[in-house]
């Protein structure tokens, strides 16, 4: 993980899976102002589904199942990767772990190893200056 952005966002009410997704993706800053079409979301909604079935996707299938341009697909891959979420293995891309929930227990594990660090240099920092 390269980077990882965290929002406090309200969690939807209900059960749909959709909702659910997009406030993962907006938690986890995946969805800007930028992105209007909130085509991150639906990349990675589709790498979710396709990875219950044990069926890895290329960026190839991902644009021609959006019909989003394969450069657009390619970039939020790239920003998924960044932020932990998905993994690439040759030419396909597929969940980091088998399930959203083991995913999100990563992506809190490599935040506690972020915030170490902080922690360790923040305590050099402040010896350094005698506090």
């Amino acid at each position: 993980m390269k980077e990882l952005n965290l929002i406090k966002i309200k969690k939807p009410t209900g059960n749909d899976p959709n909702r659910h997704i997009i406030w993962l993706c907006e938690s986890l800053g995946l969805i800007t102002k930028r992105d209007k079409d909130r085509n991150c979301f639906k990349v990675f909604s589709e790498i979710v589904k396709t990875n219950k079935e044990k069926k890895y996707l290329t960026s190839k299938q991902i644009s021609k199942t959006l019909k989003i341009s394969r450069s657009n697909v390619i970039h939020y891959l790239n920003k998924l990767i960044s932020s932990g979420l998905i993994i690439k293995i040759g030419n396909r891309y597929e969940l980091r772990e088998d399930n959203l929930t083991l995913l999100i227990n990563e992506i809190e594990k490599d935040a506690r190893l972020i915030f170490e660090d902080l922690k360790r240099v923040g305590l050099e920092v402040d010896k350094g200056l005698g506090m």
